[in-house]
């Protein structure tokens, strides 16, 4: 059964309307369009029509780990070295949380890998795992007007074809006063292509969010991302499992100069290869 903190806040893709949620459907009650839930009746699939997701393609999903599982990533199950070893956006995040409280965050694109749990958290990604909730585009988003807190979204919107839509949709369903925490690549390697689309600046960030009163932080520096990319050279060098090898022991001989990185975009902040944007919606 969708928690109540889920239902109350669950809306048609289409046109925003309430849905009817029963057993393995939830039905909007304006524009009759009607989605399927799966994994017990506990997660709905709220694409929009248009969208270019299929619903019916996790129509038999089933949930086979508790919600809050962790799964390991490339880079853990590989041993290789954590990318972003000095969290250099760690007080913008303290400040989201203190600011939030015990308010009701959207995760947008929770991921995998991250370990989120409690009433105060929803899951939203575009397939289901074990950390969503709920499934949908982040272009059409299926919430209520004003229905969060909060909104938290890390690498995210790179991987949004038109992220200005998605941008909209955040400023809609956050309350006034809601608070917004949106971390971005500027200098990082193609990934999950073809479904890797834009890198932001800290002025593009506050231009695809100008709706919302917003700082930028550095997330990471340079040194992290010459580590990526060396990587990559290392693997387009060597063949097999020797470019693998090669790409190992670089990543660890980079690591330790990582923690430069704080020094490096204080001393230059136009230096920073990431960056995160801590936003309030006006009352």
């Amino acid at each position: 059964m969708i928690p109540e903190k889920i239902r109350s806040r669950i809306a048609c893709p289409n046109c925003n309307a309430l849905l009817d949620v029963q057993s393995s459907t939830a039905v909007c009650s304006s524009c009759a369009s009607d989605f399927p839930i799966v994994a017990d009746g506990t997660l709905p699939i709220l694409f929009p029509s248009d969208t270019e997701f299929s619903a019916e393609t996790f129509v038999g999903w089933e949930r086979k780990t508790e919600l809050g599982s962790k799964k390991k990533g490339y880079r853990e199950k590989r041993r290789l070295p954590q990318t972003n070893v000095t969290d250099m956006d760690r007080d913008a995040r303290n400040k989201f949380f203190e600011s939030v409280g015990d308010g009701v965050i959207l995760n947008l694109g929770a991921g995998e890998r991250t370990i989120l749990t409690g009433t105060e958290w929803i899951g939203f990604d575009i397939q289901p795992h074990a950390n969503c909730e709920v499934v949908g585009d982040a272009h059409q988003l299926p919430f209520r007007d004003e229905s969060f807190d909060a909104v938290h979204t890390v690498s995210v919107f790179e991987h949004l074809r038109k992220p200005w839509l998605a941008a909209a949709e955040i400023v809609r369903v956050l309350r006034p006063g809601g608070f917004l925490f949106c971390s971005v690549p500027f200098a990082y390697p193609i990934h999950g292509s073809p479904y890797d689309f834009f890198r932001y600046t800290p002025d593009g960030l506050l231009s695809i969010f100008e709706a919302l009163e917003g700082e930028v932080f550095p997330a990471r520096g340079p040194i992290s991302s010459i580590g990526l990319y060396t990587e990559r050279v290392a693997d387009a060098v060597f063949p097999g499992k020797l470019g693998f090898a090669a790409r190992w022991c670089t990543a660890w001989a980079i690591q330790p100069l990582k923690y430069l990185d704080p020094w490096l975009t204080k001393s230059n902040p136009d230096s920073a290869t990431s960056f995160t944007i801590l936003a309030t919606k006006p009352i």
